[in-house]
Protein backbone atom coordinates (compact mmCIF):
# COMPACT_ATOMS: atom_id res chain seq x y z
CA UNK A 1 0.00 0.00 0.00
CA UNK A 2 3.13 2.35 0.66
CA UNK A 3 4.48 1.81 -2.36
CA UNK A 4 1.65 2.53 -4.35
CA UNK A 5 0.95 5.74 -2.76
CA UNK A 6 4.48 6.73 -3.10
CA UNK A 7 4.26 6.02 -6.90
CA UNK A 8 0.93 7.71 -7.62
CA UNK A 9 1.65 10.89 -5.14
CA UNK A 10 5.18 11.91 -7.43
CA UNK A 11 2.73 10.94 -10.58
CA UNK A 12 0.45 13.33 -8.94
CA UNK A 13 3.20 15.83 -8.04
CA UNK A 14 4.10 15.64 -11.73
CA UNK A 15 1.45 16.40 -13.09
CA UNK A 16 0.66 18.92 -10.73
CA UNK A 17 4.08 20.83 -11.41
CA UNK A 18 3.20 21.21 -15.16
CA UNK A 19 -0.15 23.24 -14.62
CA UNK A 20 0.35 27.27 -15.07
CA UNK A 21 -2.58 27.61 -12.08
CA UNK A 22 -2.35 26.65 -8.51
CA UNK A 23 -4.62 24.10 -8.39
CA UNK A 24 -7.15 22.81 -10.95
CA UNK A 25 -10.85 20.93 -10.80
CA UNK A 26 -10.62 17.71 -9.14
CA UNK A 27 -12.52 15.98 -12.34
CA UNK A 28 -10.50 17.46 -15.06
CA UNK A 29 -7.13 16.30 -13.22
CA UNK A 30 -8.71 13.14 -12.75
CA UNK A 31 -9.48 12.81 -16.27
CA UNK A 32 -6.34 13.81 -17.33
CA UNK A 33 -4.50 11.33 -15.00
CA UNK A 34 -6.31 8.39 -16.41
CA UNK A 35 -5.33 9.90 -19.86
CA UNK A 36 -1.83 10.33 -18.82
CA UNK A 37 -1.14 7.09 -16.84
CA UNK A 38 -3.68 5.01 -17.27
CA UNK A 39 -5.10 4.69 -13.44
CA UNK A 40 -8.30 5.92 -11.83
CA UNK A 41 -7.60 8.06 -8.69
CA UNK A 42 -10.45 8.19 -6.32
CA UNK A 43 -10.58 10.50 -3.42
CA UNK A 44 -9.28 8.29 -0.65
CA UNK A 45 -6.19 8.08 -2.10
CA UNK A 46 -5.88 12.37 -2.21
CA UNK A 47 -6.96 12.54 0.90
CA UNK A 48 -4.09 10.34 2.25
CA UNK A 49 -1.88 12.16 0.79
CA UNK A 50 -2.85 15.64 1.81
CA UNK A 51 1.08 16.35 3.17
CA UNK A 52 2.03 16.81 -0.28
CA UNK A 53 -0.74 18.09 -2.22
CA UNK A 54 -4.05 20.37 -1.24
CA UNK A 55 -7.20 18.83 -1.87
CA UNK A 56 -10.52 20.68 -0.99
CA UNK A 57 -13.77 22.29 -2.55
CA UNK A 58 -13.13 20.36 -5.22
CA UNK A 59 -10.19 21.47 -6.11
CA UNK A 60 -6.68 19.74 -5.87
CA UNK A 61 -3.22 21.52 -6.36
CA UNK A 62 0.26 22.12 -4.93
CA UNK A 63 0.85 22.78 -1.50
CA UNK A 64 1.73 26.84 -0.41
CA UNK A 65 5.50 25.58 -0.05
CA UNK A 66 5.89 23.58 -3.41
CA UNK A 67 3.64 26.81 -5.07
CA UNK A 68 7.07 28.89 -4.17
CA UNK A 69 9.30 26.54 -5.15
CA UNK A 70 8.02 26.55 -8.26
CA UNK A 71 7.70 30.41 -9.02
CA UNK A 72 11.29 30.52 -7.64
CA UNK A 73 12.53 28.09 -10.06
CA UNK A 74 10.85 29.94 -13.08
CA UNK A 75 12.40 33.04 -11.69
CA UNK A 76 15.71 32.05 -11.70
CA UNK A 77 15.45 30.23 -15.04
CA UNK A 78 17.39 33.17 -16.30
CA UNK A 79 20.44 32.88 -14.51
CA UNK A 80 21.54 33.64 -10.38
CA UNK A 81 20.62 36.66 -8.52
CA UNK A 82 21.00 37.92 -5.33
CA UNK A 83 18.65 37.19 -2.51
CA UNK A 84 17.27 40.40 -2.67
CA UNK A 85 17.33 40.78 -6.97
CA UNK A 86 15.34 37.60 -6.05
CA UNK A 87 12.57 38.80 -3.51
CA UNK A 88 12.09 41.91 -6.09
CA UNK A 89 11.47 39.95 -9.50
CA UNK A 90 9.22 37.09 -7.28
CA UNK A 91 6.76 40.26 -6.16
CA UNK A 92 7.10 41.47 -9.21
CA UNK A 93 6.26 38.58 -11.16
CA UNK A 94 3.69 37.20 -8.74
CA UNK A 95 2.42 40.23 -7.25
CA UNK A 96 3.03 38.90 -3.84
CA UNK A 97 5.76 38.54 -1.19
CA UNK A 98 7.95 34.97 -0.34
CA UNK A 99 6.41 34.42 3.35
CA UNK A 100 8.94 32.02 4.48
CA UNK A 101 8.18 32.51 8.38
CA UNK A 102 4.27 31.13 7.44
CA UNK A 103 5.64 28.35 5.55
CA UNK A 104 7.76 27.54 8.90
CA UNK A 105 11.13 29.01 8.73
CA UNK A 106 11.96 31.96 10.12
CA UNK A 107 13.89 34.02 7.59
CA UNK A 108 14.44 33.68 3.50
CA UNK A 109 17.61 32.28 3.42
CA UNK A 110 16.47 29.29 5.27
CA UNK A 111 13.74 28.53 3.11
CA UNK A 112 15.67 29.21 -0.15
CA UNK A 113 18.60 26.85 1.71
CA UNK A 114 16.07 23.98 2.66
CA UNK A 115 15.29 23.69 -1.28
CA UNK A 116 16.97 21.01 -2.66
CA UNK A 117 17.25 22.35 -6.40
CA UNK A 118 18.84 25.63 -5.48
CA UNK A 119 22.28 26.14 -4.92
CA UNK A 120 23.87 29.26 -2.87
CA UNK A 121 26.84 30.97 -3.33
CA UNK A 122 28.88 33.39 -1.75
CA UNK A 123 28.55 35.58 1.95
CA UNK A 124 26.78 38.79 2.75
CA UNK A 125 25.61 41.31 0.11
CA UNK A 126 27.34 39.12 -2.16
CA UNK A 127 25.12 35.73 -1.97
CA UNK A 128 23.52 34.47 -4.87
CA UNK A 129 20.69 31.75 -5.98
CA UNK A 130 20.77 29.65 -8.56
CA UNK A 131 19.47 26.58 -10.17
CA UNK A 132 21.45 23.46 -9.43
CA UNK A 133 22.81 22.23 -12.60
CA UNK A 134 22.35 18.19 -11.68
CA UNK A 135 18.46 17.94 -12.14
CA UNK A 136 15.45 19.79 -12.80
CA UNK A 137 13.22 20.38 -9.78
CA UNK A 138 12.66 18.19 -6.15
CA UNK A 139 9.12 17.81 -7.47
CA UNK A 140 10.08 15.86 -10.76
CA UNK A 141 13.32 14.59 -9.95
CA UNK A 142 13.99 10.81 -11.00
CA UNK A 143 16.38 11.24 -8.15
CA UNK A 144 13.82 12.16 -5.45
CA UNK A 145 11.99 9.31 -3.52
CA UNK A 146 8.52 9.19 -1.48
CA UNK A 147 8.90 8.06 1.62
CA UNK A 148 6.35 7.20 4.62
CA UNK A 149 7.37 8.83 8.00
CA UNK A 150 5.87 8.54 11.50
CA UNK A 151 6.86 10.76 14.32
CA UNK A 152 4.96 11.91 17.26
CA UNK A 153 2.14 9.85 16.53
CA UNK A 154 1.74 11.71 12.96
CA UNK A 155 2.00 9.78 9.36
CA UNK A 156 2.74 11.65 6.46
CA UNK A 157 4.44 11.55 3.72
CA UNK A 158 7.64 13.37 2.92
CA UNK A 159 10.07 13.48 -0.13
CA UNK A 160 13.83 12.71 -0.07
CA UNK A 161 16.39 13.95 -2.57
CA UNK A 162 19.84 13.48 -2.97
CA UNK A 163 22.65 15.59 -1.75
CA UNK A 164 24.57 17.19 -4.53
CA UNK A 165 27.58 16.85 -3.28
CA UNK A 166 27.48 12.70 -3.27
CA UNK A 167 24.25 12.26 -5.47
CA UNK A 168 22.85 9.53 -2.38
CA UNK A 169 20.21 9.58 -0.24
CA UNK A 170 19.77 10.55 3.00
CA UNK A 171 19.05 7.70 5.75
Amino acid sequence: DLGYLSSIGKKILNLLYTKTAESCDLEAFRIEFLQLYDKAIDLETLEKLGDIIVFKEGKVGLTERAVTIKNIESILQDGRLTMAQLECDYEARHKRKIFSVDLGYPDLLSFVSSIQSLSIRGQGMKMTVGLQEYRDSPTISKHCKMRFTTGQGIKRFAMNSPSPETATMPP
